[in-house]
């Protein structure tokens, strides 16, 4: 996933399409450029915590409903 990114990055760098990864790979400043290997890992990790706390509000969800059947 890391290796996919940072290719994906590299087609934007110099042609930014107005997303994060985009913004990420195009910053002015040197001083707060990501290196390849925070290119690599900071997009998997964002991508990895919206699933992750995606699932678990959909679940939790749906086990209160079951254990609540009234409010359903």
């Amino acid at each position: 996933m890391g290796q996919y990114l940072v290719g994906l990055a590299e087609q934007r760098r110099g042609r930014p399409t107005g997303d994060m990864l985009s913004d990420f790979i195009n910053e002015p400043d040197p001083a707060l450029r990501l290196t390849e290997e925070e290119l690599a890992a900071t997009p998997v990790l964002l991508f990895l915590a919206g699933h992750e706390t995606t699932v678990n509000l959909s679940a939790n969800g749906v086990l209160t409903l079951l254990r609540h059947p009234d409010e359903l």
